[in-house]
């Protein structure tokens, strides 16, 4: 029981350090979305498209087959599987997305409501 205890004791310190550098990351994601908006932005939607490549990937070769059977596929259908779901995970992360699109689109929205007023205005001068 002393090995176990012992690799028990080693993954909690690596899973304690995989969890502080992960707060650390986000941290620092906040910080560089407060700073640069709109450049994080465009980082985190090429990010998520890079990531949203291995489901997808997944979820392609799964079902090519499922379309095909034979026995090529049965010995990663079970990875294949875990890959496919993260699909939870990237509608979960493609909230930022969504949030950033419908702000644009606000503010985009008041830009062309000021415009219109600030040219009425003028017409009214002259």
């Amino acid at each position: 029981m002393n090995g176990a205890s012992s690799t028990r004791a080693q993954f909690d310190r690596v899973q304690r350090i995989a969890l502080a550098s992960g707060a650390i990351g986000l941290a620092l994601c906040g910080a560089f979305a407060i700073r640069s908006g709109t450049q994080f932005f465009r980082s985190y939607l090429f990010a998520y498209a890079f990531w949203l490549t291995i489901p997808t990937g997944c979820m392609a070769i799964l079902m090519l087959h499922h379309l095909t059977g034979g026995w090529w596929g049965y010995p990663i259908r079970r990875l294949l599987e875990a890959g496919t779901r993260t699909f939870v995970w990237m509608a979960v992360l493609f909230l930022p997305v969504l949030h950033e699109e419908s702000t644009q689109t606000t503010n985009q929205a008041a830009h062309e409501n000021y415009c219109r007023k600030i040219r009425m205005l003028a017409s009214h001068r002259l």
